[in-house]
């Protein structure tokens, strides 16, 4: 019988004769199965073998596909016994490749569920710093990122459909949403989240998530690359912007590639032909620099009459610089998401430089004239929309409201002037209670013969008494 121990297998190891090492392994693993040495020392052989195949990877020196191949056996090889050895450095070690190979190892998502989230010691889940002092994340968070991204990567994927990658995928989703619950405003793991709900054609939810993100990185171009995409399943016209803004914000080609190709189809549909060629030319060029094959999108657009003429008489053009266009998309994209509530003016300081808005008889938000341009002109009694991002938050955005009027606190009544002479303030008797008219508005109130009165009266605390009355804010014409 052949006798293997963990000492020979280091032994080989060390001495680079890793085939050796590896065979030795495999040939006795059956009678070592429940030694942790012996189970350490095949682990690591295998890991010398996954790391040369993801050097050679990295380097170029090998394709994704044939990386795909020989990783995905190795680490089958892997997790038939190394489950005893998670948190140990070796399992750290092989998690670490996997993430590095993730991009193109078609198996990584099931890799992933299989090793699970539990696997990392405390080492893995601190970030550190690198020797020339660049910051990088823990292993866990990259493992975290890299399990979010290839969700989403077979979400969008029509071949997927197999039993194991449906299972992976549901697991990959309850991932990426224990990964936002622990880190709600990592931008990465929302816009993972945005395309998986734009992916179901859950487009409120997808800008939802999305805008957020858009506002913390503005100037990075997937993040318009997918709100693009977003608004051309919409139907709506800001996908032609926000395409072109995230090929001028790019910075290499190849972040762009395909969102070139869907802008210069939508410029073509749109009969913007000079500027739809432009982005043609771009994207052969990219392809020829790089000696990639043209996509269908890519040779129906070339072959076109519209592109050949242009081409002949060098008619092409740039789209125009977009960033002040999605700078306003942005802006009533945000608006259309707000949860809006009604409130009425109290009152202006134009000293303070702010504007009262009450939104009951004892609430309201201050709106400084600074930020909220506008506010400072606006009067008492003026029923304006006040937008909210959330709850218990300041309002973002106020709107003046059609309404003239709220119930229960700023009305329209009419009724009889009661004043007695002398006296610097008067009380409309109306149905609904009598309105206490102000020293100021009195005159006003004075010159109608009738003493028949249509006023704009709003329900206010009184601050030294604590009882609420109503209170005139101006007069209007009688209906």
């Amino acid at each position: 019988m052949l006798m293997s121990s963990s000492h020979e297998i280091f032994a080989l190891r060390k001495a680079k004769r890793n085939e050796e090492a590896l065979a030795m392994a495999r040939a006795t693993y059956a009678e070592n199965a429940r030694d942790p040495w012996f189970l350490r020392a095949y682990a690591w052989t295998l890991f010398d073998r996954v790391s040369l195949e993801v050097a050679r990877y990295e380097q170029k020196e090998l394709s994704p596909a044939a990386m795909s191949g020989k990783v995905s056996g190795h680490l089958r090889e892997f997790c038939k016994f190394a489950r005893p050895l998670s948190q140990e450095p070796v399992f750290s070690q092989m998690v670490r490749l996997a993430v590095k190979a993730s991009k193109d190892w078609k198996d990584f998502l099931a890799f992933a569920q299989w090793a699970g989230l539990a696997c990392f010691s405390q080492e893995d889940k601190k970030p550190f710093t690198t020797q020339d002092g660049k910051a990088i994340d823990s292993l866990e968070k990259r493992f975290l990122r890299a399990v979010c991204r290839e969700t989403v990567v077979k979400a969008a994927d029509p071949m997927a459909n197999a039993i194991a990658n449906v299972k992976a995928t549901a697991w990959g989703e309850g991932v990426l949403d224990h990964a936002l619950r622990q880190d709600p405003q990592d931008h990465l793991l929302n816009y993972y989240r945005s395309k998986l709900h734009w992916l179901r054609h859950e487009t409120a939810q997808a800008i939802t998530r999305l805008l957020p993100v858009l506002r913390r990185q503005p100037r990075v171009a997937w993040t318009w690359s997918l709100l693009g995409a977003i608004m051309e399943s919409m139907g709506a016209p800001g996908a032609i912007t926000c395409y072109a803004h995230a090929t001028q914000l790019a910075r290499q080609e190849q972040e762009v590639a395909k969102t070139r190709l869907h802008l210069a189809r939508l410029l073509a549909e749109a009969g913007r032909w000079p500027e739809a060629g432009w982005e043609v030319c771009r994207a052969i060029d990219y392809r020829a620099h790089n000696a990639l094959r043209h996509p269908p999108e890519l040779v129906q657009l070339s072959g076109s009459d519209w592109f050949q003429d242009g081409l002949q008489a060098s008619r092409f053009q740039a789209v125009p610089e977009a960033a002040a266009s999605v700078k306003a998309l942005l802006r009533e994209l945000g608006h259309q998401r707000l949860a809006y509530r009604l409130g009425v003016v109290d009152h202006v300081n134009a000293d303070k430089r702010l504007t009262f808005v009450a939104t009951g008889v004892d609430s309201g938000w201050v709106l400084m004239h600074a930020r909220f341009a506008g506010s400072a002109a606006l009067t008492p009694g003026s029923v304006v929309e006040l937008g909210f991002d959330g709850q218990d938050e300041p309002p973002v955005h106020w709107p003046r409201s059609a309404a003239t009027e709220m119930a229960g606190l700023c009305e329209i009544l009419e009724g009889q002037l009661d004043h007695q002479e002398g006296k610097p303030f008067a009380f409309i008797r109306t149905p609904a209670g009598d309105v206490f008219v102000a020293p100021e508005l009195l005159p006003e109130c004075l010159r109608h013969p009738t003493g028949m009165l249509r006023c704009q009266a709003m329900w206010r605390m009184h601050k030294k008494t604590g009882k609420a009355s109503w209170r005139a804010l101006g007069l209007m014409d009688k209906a």
